[in-house]
């Protein structure tokens, strides 16, 4: 029965995280109905977010650890469709709640992205996951390595003095709990 509850738990909290995702969308990327941007705005756009990150990424090596020797990583702006189009793959039907996908050391992130301080604990999250990738770093399933990410982010939120808006503590608890056979491995 214990296993049961831990799988629940589980499960809950991936719904509530999902939910919790598309409220956050609009502030994370701006106002669905603007106006596409130009190619020219989305590389004026891209520099900043690659500025910002640079500038990030010491405080992130420095709260979690992991090393950025010889570390070469890259963040790509696209279309918010591509960006959950990429995390869903074969299984994508026009969801909207991802945010930011990073694979290996590559984060792809929406191109309407506003950068600034209000959004750098976004950019703190993947840069965590980067340097998980880049180190090589194992865990027992994806919820252990999203906490170690949302931790980082909430270190630099209550670094910042800034209101930890995403998930809360109980989902990150939940997400990171990892039931033997019926968790999201990774």
């Amino acid at each position: 029965m214990k296993s049961f509850a831990k799988w629940l738990a589980g499960a809950v909290a991936i719904a509530l995280l999902g939910s919790m995702a598309l409220f956050a969308v609009v502030r994370f990327v701006g106002p669905a109905n603007a106006k596409p941007m130009t190619r020219d705005e989305v590389r004026h756009r891209q520099e900043l977010v690659e500025q910002r990150a640079a500038e990030l990424l010491p405080w992130v090596v420095e709260h979690t650890g992991y090393s950025d020797k010889y570390l070469r990583y890259q963040i790509i702006l696209k279309p918010f469709d591509v960006v959950n189009r990429v995390f869903y793959g074969e299984h994508y039907t026009d969801q909207h709640d991802i945010l930011a996908v990073t694979i290996g050391t590559t984060v792809i992130i929406p191109q309407n992205f506003i950068p600034g301080p209000q959004w750098d604990d976004a950019i703190v999250h993947e840069l965590t996951h980067v340097l998980q990738n880049h180190n090589g770093a194992a865990f027992e399933c994806i919820g252990k390595k999203e906490k170690e990410a949302y931790d980082t982010e909430a270190a630099w939120d209550e670094e910042q003095g800034l209101e930890d808006r995403m998930p809360n503590e109980l989902i990150v608890a939940l997400i990171a709990i990892c039931p033997k056979g019926r968790g999201i491995p990774y």
